[in-house]
């Protein structure tokens, strides 16, 4: 159960990082991705 959270967390501030660091690199992950969600 903790693993689970610790797996939303981390995938959380990787996002948050990703977005500050490299803001249009994540838009454009998003955009691929966001046909397989």
């Amino acid at each position: 159960m903790s693993s689970g959270k610790a797996l939303i967390f981390f995938s959380t501030v990787n996002r948050m990082s990703s977005w500050k660091r490299k803001n249009n690199n994540n838009y454009y992950e998003i955009a691929l991705h966001g046909k397989n969600y």
